[in-house]
């Protein structure tokens, strides 16, 4: 079978999901039949699969190291033409290279190619066109590990949370109930930025992203976010009372106590609401602070104190655009056990959990 490295560009995608947990995340198989070539990798995550036509007659298949074939390929030129066979690659007469093919079982991904065509046409499932790439590009800076590591697509809001933490914003697509898409569906989605748009399809056994000539299949995973934007959680953080403050000022005060506060439980920094100042303070070790102006305020919040990680408030204000930013803070500091950040444009709602005070 003869093809060229321009030909196989396409696992460069391959390339961004190897896993080596699994014995099979770092394999590529090449199945050669008769007048088609499907390219596929398993891992515990997700499945790609290629198929491309061909001219061959032969009929075999390789299970080969990913990363050694891709590597490979990135020394030679996009037009070099490669013989690959059941044995190895060729390059010419002089130039012939073996591929130790590992013998392990592989699944049967046209059979998967087959369910996910009918699953397709059976008229339960969901198709869009995904373009919201900068959101989902910002968002997913906030998820967490293991079951929060992961992006909700939440009725027609982005969503991610670490417990702590949670960054949410809309979405241009809306669905009738939540879903949640893995660290490996959002590298794929936002490794196509710059196009228009990306086609998701969900059903109820699996979701596929289809990425220019490759399909790739995710399993549902089981995540432990709740929906946030159900009554009563979302009642923590819709505050109304709030503070406006320069968000460059607030900025160079949170980097000059973060020097500070490194040592501190949770970095935490203590946040005042006075009656024209903000007070940032460090109350453990290298005790200092600092004031800032404010713009705007509802009275009642005179004398609010907060405790929030300095690392985390640094970078929800690197994430906001516009030049002030309001602070929403509830009056009543038991009824609400959170803070939200957002500028004039509304785009992006980032909102923090309170640290303990002692």
């Amino acid at each position: 079978m003869r093809v060229t490295k321009e030909g196989l560009k396409f696992l460069k995608e391959y390339i961004g999901v190897i896993e080596t947990s699994t014995t099979l995340g770092d394999k590529l198989k090449i199945e050669v039949q008769k007048g088609k070539v499907t390219y596929s990798q398993k891992s515990k995550d997700v499945t790609l699969i290629t198929t491309v036509s061909s001219d061959t007659a032969e009929e075999f298949s390789l299970l080969v190291q990913t990363k050694m074939f891709w590597d490979f390929l990135n020394t030679i030129s996009d037009k070099d033409e490669l013989i690959i066979t059941e044995k190895g690659i060729s390059l010419g007469e002089d130039k012939n290279y073996t591929f130790e093919s590992y013998t392990l079982e592989f699944p049967n991904v046209q059979k998967l190619l087959t369910e996910v065509e009918s699953v397709k046409n059976d008229g339960s499932t969901i198709t869009f066109d995904f373009k919201d790439f900068d959101k989902l590009a910002k968002v997913s800076k906030y998820i967490g590990k293991d079951s929060l590591e992961t992006v909700g697509l939440m009725k027609d809001k982005l969503l991610g949370t670490d417990k702590i933490q949670i960054a949410y914003c809309d979405s241009s697509v809306t669905l009738a109930k939540n879903y949640f898409i893995s660290r490996s569906a959002i590298n794929l989605i936002l490794s196509q930025k710059g196009k228009d748009s990306v086609r998701i399809f969900f059903s109820d056994k699996f979701y596929t992203i289809t990425v220019d000539q490759t399909i790739c299949v995710f399993e549902w995973k089981t995540y432990s976010v709740p929906d946030l934007f159900d009554t009563k959680p979302y009642s923590n953080f819709n505050q109304t009372d709030f503070i406006r403050v320069n968000r460059a000022e607030l900025m160079t005060a949170l980097t000059r106590m973060s020097f500070f506060v490194s040592s501190n439980p949770s970095n935490r920094v203590f946040v005042t609401v006075n009656e024209d100042n903000l007070l940032i303070e460090n109350r453990d070790f290298n005790k200092s602070y600092e004031k800032i102006t404010l713009l705007d305020k509802n009275k009642s919040l005179e004398g609010s104190l907060v405790v929030l990680n300095c690392k985390n408030l640094m970078n929800f204000i690197s994430s906001l655009d516009e030049s002030e930013i309001s602070i929403f803070i509830n009056s009543d500091s038991n009824s609400r056990k959170t803070v939200r950040f957002e500028d004039s444009s509304k785009t992006f709602k980032f909102v923090h959990v309170k640290l303990k005070e002692d």
